[in-house]
């Protein structure tokens, strides 16, 4: 057994599972790549691990797969390994206490084995290996003699260029005897090797995966329910899971696929009882996304739920195993997580809902405050638009492949319009979608026309009244003569502004109504709500608490307005009009800021409307837009409302009577007070994604819904990691006279303190953590705070800080005091001085990113002030820093050295604190 090495990455690729040392506890073994070892983990009574036991596979072996089974009979188990690097197996044979002999390799010429699995396959009551052989394209077959020794290798080829990555065994043509089943990753197949029970096999039978699909991992399993195997893969190239569906006569048909996401790199696939439900399920591991996909079956063929773990950024899973180890009968998984160098247990599964939020800045102090969808530029992508209040401005995202996007034009609403709402709509009657704003800051309506190549028109403005301050804005053919009309909710004014349109989208004055009855609106809405083909309008009332309708009648002009009160003082915001219980008339629905509710009133189809039924969450939600959309794919009408008090989207799911339920509240970010929200669906998507804007952060949001896959338990178990250790100085920590080591490891965001023993060994090795990201370049020592004990300083170069650990002399620290070395300044070394002349030490910072030199003056000995910082165009990216007295003038002075520039730096000082300007010295070309 060796120690864990502290030099390279384990890089783990591979996990097995299985009760090492008979104590009926699931342990699990780990195949490190990056440091040619297995590592073994015990289970312990609490359902933790020991830590990790280490045994060597040799030299550059890289081991890539590993599989556990009793190969000599004597009851334990023995683990086979698949060693890359040296194309061989190795065979360690099992102790009855968990602890096993040291490895015997079985040579296999040049094959680069690359997966191991094993089965008895020629009915002997003996173990056998199949290993998938990425070099030499085949199959290879190993009898197993019942000792812990095998026969030499039988191949049975995959195919030219064939790269086989992952196989399985099982019997899938009902005979008794084991065939197996092969991912040939290179040909885009699967591929049936039949056997006949006496070690040998009938050739490879193929069944496509489709082209590029790359299947990575294989995995075998009743899914149907039909007492036949069935096969699942993962397709690493289109990611997607396919399903083999088997039949009696060990053939499959035509493959079922299954997406998980448009993204995802599905590298290794496992199934197991996840919900409890009887039901096999799958689990896969995505390596490029950092994700875990667990797909929950709910009948026979089809998968119910795909719920996703996205806890594990940084990673890059490769390898996935799943074993019930807490006997609570789920199954429970263990990762191999390759870039962290961890093995991650998971136990007590269940879902929650969730999103993933994608924020694209508009502008700082922007204030958007609404947002519309269409394909602007006619590329069959969807665009957004977006009010820059506070700029005067639109400004449009264009849609990209990948359902992201990306900022495009601005355009001016005009000189201190300060554009409120926005809506679209084909005003010239030229097929395309133009541009309308309700501008709060000019008492007008915009209009920008849109043009043949995407682009939009100079801005054209409308009166629509003195003072009236529109706050929404929407259109309508209020006079049936095919053309758009526009209306507005004046805010400043009371009423509503209507502008009549013309064939060439220009409009006629503007005529007001109700303004000495609707005091305040905040919000309009337009449809026929008394079904007599005359559009109408319904409106809020902020002052009164009140919702106005406004009845259309022919040449576009509208009735008295019928008044229906919301509360008072409750503050209606946005109205919506959608059809809620499916009778073919409109209802209404009206968000209210000062209760935190939505209200809704059910439409009898003559212009009137049934009692109010109000929805809340809380009186502190400040309820402002609405969103109707079906988001739980039922084909009911659900809606989603922004509270911009409790930055939070909450959505609502209608039972399709008119009534509805609290479904799901999600977040989104402090201070973010969400106010326009819509939704879209992007193409050969059947997801619905929210659109809101961020008001109070400048930004807009797309929220993309899924099933967060959760586990009640979590254990990170190390397999081995790269420290990088970067620099290392000496100093006493102890008190004991004794120098000690501390260690500044760049790989692992922390310091090594190693203390002496006093016989030339180190005894006790303490980890101290940075920061995440901190990247630890340099560490020195000196006694900051003058206690007569030596403290620690690192230069943090990612994060652009050092840090300082006070000692205490008695090989304990205080936790770190962060200072900051500038923005970008990519700080890579420290010297320690007085150069103020007041006994307290300072701080000279060599920042590589700025290309200057930093001070930082200390008082109150443990606290630090920013001093000067000194530029320099001729000695760029300083890495080495130290101070002396240069020119005899008792006072410290800087020297920096420049590895780009190829020379020195001194700045002489000068006993306050300050420096002369930088005075450079070469050091030869290429020096």
């Amino acid at each position: 057994m060796m120690k864990s090495s502290l030099v390279f990455s384990s890089q783990p690729r591979s996990v097995a599972v299985g009760d090492f040392n008979n104590d009926h506890q699931m342990d699990i073994v780990v195949a490190n790549s990056g440091t040619n070892t297995i590592g073994i983990f015990l289970s312990q009574d609490n359902g933790t691990f020991t830590n990790e036991q280490i045994y060597s596979t040799g030299l550059d072996s890289r081991p890539y797969s590993l599989v556990v089974n009793d190969f000599n009979n004597d009851t334990y188990l023995d683990i086979a390994v698949a060693n890359y690097g040296t194309n061989n197996i190795g065979i360690f044979l099992g102790n009855h206490n968990g602890t096993f002999s040291n490895q015997k390799s079985i040579s296999l010429n040049s094959s680069r084995p690359f997966f191991i699995t094993i089965g008895d396959l020629n009915n002997d009551n003996q173990m056998d290996i199949v290993v998938a052989n990425y070099g030499t394209n085949n199959v290879g077959i190993l009898l197993g003699n019942g000792n812990g020794s095998f026969e030499e290798q039988i191949t049975y080829s995959t195919g030219y260029d064939s790269h086989p990555y992952a196989l399985v065994v099982g019997d899938f043509n009902k005979d008794n005897q084991l065939d197996i089943a092969v991912a040939n990753y290179g040909t885009d197949n699967i591929g049936i090797f039949l056997g006949y029970g006496n070690g040998t096999f009938a050739s490879q039978k193929t069944y496509t995966t489709t082209r590029n699909s790359n299947p990575s991992s294989i995995a075998v399993g009743d899914l149907n329910n039909d007492n036949h195997l069935d096969i699942i893969v993962a397709n690493y190239g289109t990611g997607k899971i396919g399903i083999f569906f088997g039949y009696e006569n060990g053939t499959f048909a035509v493959q079922t696929t299954f997406s998980i996401s448009s993204n995802c790199r599905p590298h290794h696939i496992t199934v197991g009882y996840f919900d409890k439900d009887n039901q096999l399920d799958v689990v896969v591991v995505d390596s490029e996304n950092d994700q875990v996909h667990i797909l929950l079956q709910y009948d026979n063929r089809t998968f119910a739920t795909i719920t996703t773990y996205d806890g594990i950024s940084g990673s890059r899973p490769f390898f996935v195993a799943a074993a019930d180890f807490d006997k609570d009968n789920q199954s429970d998984i263990v990762i191999a997580n390759y870039d962290t160098n961890n093995a991650l247990v998971f136990s007590k599964y269940f879902i929650t809902p969730s999103t993933r939020q994608t924020n694209y800045i508009v502008g700082k102090d922007s204030h958007p405050s609404s947002v519309v969808t269409f394909d602007f530029n006619n590329d069959g992508r969807l665009d957004l638009m977006v009010n820059k209040v506070n700029d005067d401005s639109l400004l449009i995202l264009t849609g990209n492949d990948n359902g992201t996007f990306e900022q495009a034009a601005k355009y001016s609403t005009g000189y201190k319009s300060a554009p409120k709402c926005l809506c679209i709509g084909d005003l010239n009657n030229d097929n395309r979608m133009d541009i309308i704003s309700a501008n709060y800051g000019s008492d007008s309506v915009g209009i920008l026309l849109a043009q043949d190549n995407g682009t939009f028109s100079y801005v054209t403005t409308y009166f629509v009244g003195y003072g009236s301050k529109p706050w929404s804005v929407a259109v309508g053919d209020f006079n049936n003569d095919s053309r758009l009309d526009i209306v507005t909710a004046n805010h400043g004014s009371g009423g509503v502004s209507i502008l009549l349109g013309h064939d060439n989208g220009t409009f006629a004055n503007v005529k007001i109504y109700f303004s000495g009855i609707i005091v305040q609106p905040i919000s309009v809405a337009v449809g026929d709500v008394n079904n007599d083909d005359q559009l109408d309008i319904v409106a809020t009332d902020f002052i009164s608490g009140n919702v106005f309708v406004l009845l259309g009648h022919a040449g576009g002009v509208f009735s008295n307005a019928t008044t229906y009160s919301v509360a008072s003082l409750s503050g209606p915001n946005f109205i919506r009009l959608a059809d809620l219980n499916d009778d073919n008339h409109l209802d209404l629905l009206v968000s209210t800021a000062n209760d935190g509710s939505v209200v809704i009133l059910l439409g009898y189809g003559n212009g009137t409307f049934k009692k109010m039924t109000i929805y809340s969450v809380g009186y502190a939600s400040s309820f402002y837009c609405i969103a109707i959309a079906d988001f739980n794919n039922d084909h009911r009408h659900d809606f989603a409302v922004t509270s911009i008090g409790n930055d939070e989207i909450i959505i609502f799911y209608g039972y399709g009577n008119g009534s509805f339920y609290h479904g799901r509240t999600y977040f989104t970010g402090f201070g973010s007070r969400p106010y326009a929200i819509t939704t879209i669906k992007l193409e050969n998507s059947n997801q619905t994604y929210i659109v809101v804007t961020l008001g109070g952060i400048g930004y807009v949001a797309i929220l993309i819904e899924y099933f967060a896959a959760e586990f009640g338990n979590q254990q990170i178990y190390l397999t081995g990691s790269a420290p990088h250790p970067y620099s290392v100085t000496v100093g006493n920590f102890s008190d004991d006279s004794y120098a000690d080591i501390v260690i500044a490891n760049s790989g692992n965001d922390n310091i090594d303190v190693l203390f002496n023993s006093g016989n030339g060994t180190f005894e006790i090795q303490v980890a101290y953590f940075i920061g995440a990201d901190s990247y630890p370049r340099y560490v020195t020592t000196g006694d900051i705070n003058k206690d007569n004990y030596l403290d620690i300083v690192t230069v943090n170069s990612k994060n652009n800080s050092i840090s300082i650990f006070m000692g205490h002399g008695n090989r304990t620290f205080d936790i770190p005091r962060i200072y900051s070395t500038g923005i970008n300044s990519y700080p890579l070394a420290v010297a320690i001085g007085d150069f103020n002349d007041d006994n307290r030490w300072d701080f000279i910072v060599a920042n590589s990113g700025t290309d200057s030199i930093g001070v930082l003056l200390g008082f109150r000995y443990t606290l630090f002030q920013n001093g000067n910082t000194y530029y320099s165009d001729t000695t760029r990216s300083p890495e080495a820093i130290v101070t002396s007295d240069f020119n005899n003038d008792k006072y410290l002075d800087i020297a920096v050295v420049s590895y780009v520039s190829n020379n020195i730096g001194i700045c002489l000082g000068y006993g306050n604190g300050s420096f002369d300007v930088l005075m450079t010295y070469s050091t030869g070309q290429g020096s």
